[in-house]
């Protein structure tokens, strides 16, 4: 009867166990799916009620000063979908608008903490354009997205050719994070909570748009700003 009782006591401990383990995984495929929901959802509207205090020119930018439309991106490094968006969006935006001066694109960082290492990842991204080398930190960090770790960062800090030295002494550097936290304040204040989040020309658009979807809106922005300069007929 020992026996018997001993190998049912085993077996309640491992059923519970099994339980907890289950528990565990549910949880964490729920944060992953309510981060894609929140992240990939391709909204093509924007919100009804658009930010008022987005500071467009606070962050790494692509584009001319003198550019026609603005668009500010809130993204996390830790983010697929605005992997996606760098990888499949932006070289068309980067082709057609951008180089062309009519759109300026300015980066503000967003680390979420469902993301690994969010912050820390961001303050490479801020060093490193302190170095004028952030959009080489910007492609590595998500190319190799996922992989970010104090001895794979010093790699990528020799590959992208930056001043380690330099560089180790701005990340200590707490002007760093309250260039981070000024972002993540503004985007607090705009109730913008998932990336990748594009405000253009005070519009706020969630979710990893195709290129087709975003050249729409782009293209109604400039439209209206011509109209406005009374460059079009009425």
């Amino acid at each position: 009867m020992k026996s018997t009782h001993t190998i049912f006591e085993i077996l309640k401990i491992s059923l519970l166990i099994a339980i907890v383990v289950v528990l565990l995984i549910i949880n964490d495929n729920m944060r992953v799916i309510g981060h894609g929901i929140m992240s990939g959802i391709k909204m093509a509207q924007p919100m009804v009620q658009p930010p008022v205090n987005i500071t467009p020119f606070d962050g790494p930018s692509a584009g001319s000063d003198s550019a026609t439309l603005t668009v500010t991106a809130f993204i996390d490094y830790g983010c697929i979908f605005c992997k996606q968006f760098f990888d499949e969006v932006y070289p068309s935006i980067q082709e057609e608008y951008i180089k062309t001066g009519k759109v300026k694109f300015v980066i503000h960082f967003l680390p979420l903490p469902i993301h690994k290492n969010s912050i820390e990842v961001a303050k490479y991204a801020v060093c490193a354009n302190r170095q004028q080398a952030f959009w080489k930190m910007h492609n590595k960090l998500f190319s190799e997205l996922g992989r970010f770790s104090k001895q794979n960062a010093e790699k990528w800090i020799d590959e992208i050719g930056l001043e380690k030295n330099k560089f180790t002494s701005c990340l200590k550097d707490t002007s760093v994070m309250s260039e981070i936290n000024r972002n993540m304040d503004e985007a607090k204040m705009n109730n913008i909570q998932a990336t990748p989040t594009f405000v253009i020309d005070n519009e706020v658009h969630i979710g990893m748009l195709p290129y087709q979807n975003f050249k729409q809106i782009i293209e109604e922005k400039l439209l209206q700003k011509k109209k406005q300069n009374g460059k079009t007929c009425k």
